[in-house]
């Protein structure tokens, strides 16, 4: 199974932004109206997500480049590397050694 990574930061201002929309809208709400419980529940929602996802452990990880966006990808489809151990790449093979063009 593959896993998904995402960038925490960008998770929690989208989740900040969709509480303050909540909010926004519960200010204008006449707090008789069955709107108003609706957006108050959706605030604590978010707010609960945000709390919740800052507890996750950060993930070791580090986006790789494949060899055809690496720049000792050599036009002839041949690895100039010297330390890389591929001579002739696919364009989805990678390695440590490579440096986006």
């Amino acid at each position: 199974m593959s896993k998904r990574y995402i960038d925490a930061e960008k998770f929690a201002y989208r989740y900040k932004c969709l509480e303050q929309v909540a909010r926004n809208n519960l200010a204008k709400t006449d707090p008789t109206s069955p709107e108003y419980q609706k957006y108050l529940t959706q605030i604590q929602e978010r707010i609960d997500v945000q709390r919740d996802t800052a507890y996750f452990p950060e993930a070791d990880v580090q986006e790789i480049i494949r060899c055809k966006d690496c720049k000792y990808n050599a036009s002839s489809n041949k690895c100039i590397n010297p330390d890389s151990f591929f001579l002739i790449p696919k364009d989805d093979d990678y390695c440590s050694y490579a440096e986006r063009r």
